[in-house]
């Protein structure tokens, strides 16, 4: 039987795709939100969903979340994500082939890359079957964690410098929910520039390490959240910040590496009722994105200019506070509608031309 693709029509959507293959047991979905700005450009989640409405409604979230990544993060990319059913036979040689496939199908509109349980081998296999994949040390990306981490850090600075008047952290009580891949390395930056760190993680061995490297001090996955300090920063699961939890926070502001902190799209605006500065994860997270598209630089990935991208995330992130302190409107929403701003332009532009 092969293959089997269907074409979803999705309003807001440029395209979304269920891909299905019985022998290869491989069940899974690609949506492209908005190229406007370049190739749909999104990691590749592959998860035990419960069913296809889940995974169908995390495809489509992601990838929208990934145009507003680019277009602030100014990667030249557009939003595009696929969504994996892990089925109980797991990601055999079949499976990954059976979506690279699918990814040729697109003619390049979507460029894969890792997410979620989706690694560098699988990358390999799947990069055999397609060209259309980033995210390897020889296309000079490879693990994009060092830039997300970094431009967590400057983001911090920046809402450090926003609500202080000076980015310096010396002393500044910083909470960190999950110090693994990319929590581990914010939480190195923080203690080389004096925060005061308190750390929470499933893992105990990182718990220790934390506490011997950096003083970093051990709070309860429970209590972490509550703890009373200047800056949370949520680097593990999503959906963190919601009608449940944001009444909790005790904190001067939220800036985090997790993907989709808000659970529902109103918890930014009670954050923002409650007091609570609040940094979109989209943009404080979008450092490994630009390490990422940097391989489709045709003159090759570089290290000090994607360093020099990253570091762009700082003044970008103050003008998103400077806009909702003047529109008196939630830092998310001002940075929604400046997303909106670059499209339209970019649109615009390109009308232009034709």
């Amino acid at each position: 039987m092969g293959l089997h693709i269907i074409e979803l029509k999705i309003d807001g959507y440029e395209r979304v795709i269920e891909i299905q293959d019985p022998a290869r047991d491989f069940h899974g979905f690609i949506a492209i939100h908005n190229t406007t700005m370049g190739p749909g450009l999104g990691g590749t989640r592959i998860i035990p969903y419960a069913n296809r409405e889940e995974a169908l409604e995390d495809v489509l979230r992601l990838s929208k979340g990934m145009t507003y990544k680019a277009a602030l993060g100014n990667t030249h990319t557009g939003g595009s994500k696929s969504t994996l059913i892990l089925p109980p036979s797991g990601k055999t040689p079949g499976f990954l082939q059976a979506f690279a496939e699918a990814v040729n199908y697109l003619e390049g509109k979507h460029i894969c890359a890792q997410d979620m349980n989706c690694f560098e081998e699988n990358l390999r296999l799947i990069n055999q079957v397609t060209p259309h994949c980033l995210g390897l040390p020889e296309d000079g990306t490879g693990n994009p964690a060092r830039f997300t981490a970094w431009g967590v850090f400057k983001s911090i600075q920046a809402t450090a410098k926003y609500l202080w008047g000076s980015d310096s952290l010396e002393g500044k009580k910083i909470a960190l929910q999950g110090i693994g891949g990319v929590g581990g390395r914010l939480l190195e930056h923080l203690f080389w520039a004096g925060a005061d760190l308190f750390v929470s993680d499933f893992q105990d061995k990182l718990l220790k390490d934390a506490e011997y490297k950096y003083a970093a001090k051990p709070v309860a996955s429970d209590k972490i959240l509550s703890l009373e300090c200047d800056i949370l920063a949520p680097c593990a699961r999503g959906g963190i910040l919601n009608s449940v939890t944001i009444p909790q926070l005790n904190c001067a502001a939220v800036v985090g590496a997790a993907n989709n902190q808000l659970l529902e799209i109103e918890d930014g605006e009670k954050l923002h009722t409650q007091g609570i500065l609040y940094a979109p994860d989209y943009l404080v997270n979008a450092g490994g994105l630009i390490n990422i598209a940097a391989g489709l630089d045709p003159n090759g990935a570089h290290a000090q200019k994607t360093l020099q991208k990253v570091n762009q995330i700082y003044p970008r992130l103050i003008e998103i506070y400077d806009l909702a302190k003047k529109r008196e409107i939630s830092p998310r929403l001002a940075a929604d509608q400046l997303v909106e701003t670059l499209l339209d332009e970019e649109k615009s532009e390109k009308n232009a031309m034709v």
